[in-house]
């Protein structure tokens, strides 16, 4: 008798779990298909922008202090080699610098551009760059950005949330000089990101 209720209970049970299994799917069905479609929307605008465009920095030893280009001779970081007046380098850009990176995020009908970089030639002492954007509602620009104070740190970073106006494949692109601790200076070699901004109905 008592394996007889045992088992019926078993089979009690196991018929429970199979329909809270099937309720729950309904239910997961129904929030999927009742979702708001502005929340969709929302969903695959931030699959398309969650993209960070990176680019490598580079040596320029056409510039700095005569200390810097001392240096960068001596760590064989730039050629000694000069032109027939004596007086230029051949190879205008040489070293590899590190990375810099644009990041672009829909805000509203503006943008917001994290930019950023990492130096492997040693720390930061400023940097001087200029986020440029095109495809917007209101028309292409460009703004100026400084950073310093990165004495202690081989990485920087920025954010500027530009007015950029509404569009399906926004532009942006990064530009500039990374100052190094001892003078050199690293030229940008302009990564550039594109978004999709559009407005959320």
């Amino acid at each position: 008798m008592q394996q007889i209720f045992r088992s019926q209970l078993r089979g009690r049970a196991t018929i429970f779990v199979i329909k809270l299994f099937i309720g729950i799917l309904i239910a997961t069905i129904f929030i999927q298909q009742s979702m708001p479609s502005n929340i969709a929307h929302a969903q695959i605008q931030l699959q398309k922008t969650n993209v960070v465009a990176i680019a490598s920095m580079v040596l320029d030893c056409t510039k700095g202090t005569p200390q810097a280009r001392m240096y960068e001779i001596e760590h064989h970081l730039c050629s000694s080699s000069t032109n027939s007046r004596g007086i230029n380098p051949f190879n205008t850009i040489t070293s590899n610098c590190g990375t810099a990176y644009i990041y672009g995020a829909p805000a509203g009908n503006e943008v917001k551009y994290t930019v950023g970089g990492t130096s492997v030639l040693g720390n930061i002492n400023n940097v001087v760059y200029l986020i440029s954007y095109t495809g917007g509602s209101n028309g292409d620009n460009a703004y100026p950005g400084y950073v310093s104070e990165y004495d202690l740190s081989a990485n920087w970073s920025d954010t500027q949330t530009l007015p950029t106006g509404y569009g399906t494949n926004i532009i942006g692109q990064l530009s500039g000089t990374v100052t190094l601790w001892y003078g050199g200076q690293c030229t940008i070699l302009d990564p550039v990101d594109v978004i999709n901004n559009e407005p959320i109905a």
